[in-house]
């Protein structure tokens, strides 16, 4: 198998780590936790439809277009639940949105990657990570910030859409010239998508030993 095929499956295997431990605490999930398990089975849903139309050498890429813009909102939604200024939030969430509506219908169209749309939402997501660290720095609602699940969510956010900027942004010279360049940002694309879902694995088995934890201490004599 070609180095580029193992890792794409990697890739989409890697999402079942997250979903395993989701399905652990189902029913005892915080609200952000909660958004992040509808993200995560969207994400599988796309994967799977998009592998179903390769195979029949269909397009593939509104498929993207569409969850990226899904992703967006409700990775957006998730950084709400935990900072204030949610007016604020809700305009960037509406504004962001609305652009990146207009890019896939009018500007680029749903049939080619929407490069557009996806550097803004990785200038967006990227400013909300470091918002949310400066916050959890300055307020340290507990000492040990190890065991926040939104900090390991937060890493895995910065981790894909940090290193996925850089890509889009040199995504010109990646693939110029030479196709097999472009196997290349795909290849690094995915490695990014598979760091990314390790760390929310960890972020949801963080929350699931609160979960435990609570229960138990409730349930001791």
């Amino acid at each position: 198998m070609q180095l580029e095929f193992l890792i794409a499956y990697s890739s989409f295997g890697s999402i079942s780590i997250p979903l395993l431990i989701a399905a652990l605490q189902w029913n005892r999930m915080t609200d952000e936790l909660k958004t992040l398990r509808t993200l995560l089975i969207l994400s599988l849903l796309a994967d799977l439809i998009s592998i179903i139309l390769i195979r029949f050498s269909i397009n593939t890429y509104w498929v993207g277009n569409i969850f990226m813009i899904t992703q967006l909102a409700l990775l957006i939604i998730v950084f709400r639940s935990q900072l204030q200024y949610h007016l604020a939030i809700n305009s960037i969430l509406l504004i962001s949105i609305l652009f990146c509506l207009l890019n896939i219908g009018f500007i680029q169209g749903p049939f080619v990657f929407n490069s557009l749309s996806n550097v803004v939402a990785c200038l967006i997501l990227i400013s909300f990570c470091l918002y949310y660290f400066y916050r959890l720095l300055n307020d340290l609602p507990t000492i040990h910030i190890q065991h926040l699940p939104m900090l390991w969510i937060s890493f895995g956010v910065l981790t894909y859409y940090g290193g996925n900027f850089f890509l889009f942004l040199v995504k010109n010279y990646l693939t110029y010239g030479e196709a097999g360049s472009h196997k290349l940002m795909w290849i690094l694309h995915n490695l990014l998508n598979i760091v990314k879902n390790v760390l929310f694995a960890i972020g949801l088995w963080k929350g699931y030993r609160k979960v435990r934890s609570s229960t138990l201490s409730s349930s001791a004599p």
